[in-house]
């Protein structure tokens, strides 16, 4: 998919980009899940559950985000 976005002559900062965004999300998902579990005590065993909904908006808000991403190549389409 990365390959299909980018434009030819970027491809290397296209993966260099990639592989930020993956260190950072492998950063950022552990200590938001645990700031949440840490922080909602008064919620009991529900503040797990907190935690998973807020981690399942930042996927759907990344679904958003590549919906509205251009691209120029041709879709295929199957017959």
């Amino acid at each position: 998919m990365m390959s299909y976005l980018s434009p030819k002559n970027r491809h290397n900062l296209t993966f260099g980009y990639f592989g930020l965004a993956e260190r950072a999300s492998s950063f950022v998902g552990p200590i938001v899940w645990g700031l949440i579990a840490t922080n909602l005590t008064s919620f009991g065993p529900n503040r797990y559950r907190v935690a998973i909904a807020v981690l399942t908006i930042f996927v759907v808000m990344g679904l958003v985000a590549m919906k509205y991403v251009k691209s120029d190549k041709v879709k295929m389409v199957s017959k």
